[in-house]
């Protein structure tokens, strides 16, 4: 997650770079249809991740964020981009416009997944399943893939990667919707759990419906 200027090494970056626990930043409004979105770091750590080879180095973990007046728990969704504060706005609209085709996968774990990132190694671990959904088209573990994390600062390594596999695995062939918080402009992107999703099945799932009802009514033809 990276706000500030990009780091790759150094001080942490983030969806957020060179965010404090104690720090908000604000996106000014400049068109009607847009509005502010402050931003803090709620449960994360600090580590070394690389994409497609590249390394880098930011925090990891869930954010706090108010929108409109409302406050939201959510996570970075663009982790190649630099998070500016002061001149950009975002507007709410849903996971449907993640440019990812793990898109339902990525809102199912935000939508099940947000409210249990209790501590600084499960929102480390949802952020990096969240991330490897992005960024590998057939995800299956954190440690390997374009994208891999390789060290925190202070979680355990192993736990967190662990725990973010098994996400990546119960994500498997679920697919719903949730909320997106899409800049106006180049900026990072924001997902947050939608309290009423709706659930759409996987291709997967649809097939083996599909075999499933066509046995189903073979019998009942037999019968």
């Amino acid at each position: 997650m990276h706000t500030g200027e990009h780091l790759g090494g150094g001080a942490p970056g983030t969806c957020m770079n060179k965010l404090s626990t104690t720090i908000l930043l604000s996106v000014a409004a400049a068109v009607a249809s847009a509005s502010p979105l402050s931003l803090g770091i709620d449960q994360a750590d600090t580590g070394h991740w690389s994409l497609n080879g590249n390394a880098e180095y930011s925090w990891i973990g869930r954010l706090s964020m108010n929108f409109e007046s409302n406050n939201y728990l959510g996570f970075c969704s663009d982790a190649t981009t630099t998070y500016v504060g002061g001149g950009n706005d975002f507007t709410l609209t849903d996971t449907s416009e993640l440019s990812t085709v793990n898109r339902g996968r990525i809102a199912y774990l935000v939508n099940h997944y947000t409210t249990t990132a209790t501590d600084a190694s499960t929102g480390a671990a949802l952020q990096l399943a969240i991330w490897d959904e992005l960024y590998d088209s057939s995800p299956g573990s954190v440690l390997t893939g374009n994208f891999v994390v390789t060290s925190f600062d202070h979680v355990n390594f192993a736990s967190v990667t662990a725990l973010a596999d098994s996400y990546l695995a119960d994500a498997d062939l679920h697919s719903e919707t949730a909320y997106y918080f899409k800049p106006i402009g180049t900026n990072q992107s924001f997902v947050a759990p939608n309290p009423n999703f709706s659930t759409t099945p996987e291709p997967a799932s649809m097939a083996a419906l599909g075999l499933g009802l066509l046995a189903v009514v073979r019998r009942r033809r037999k019968a």
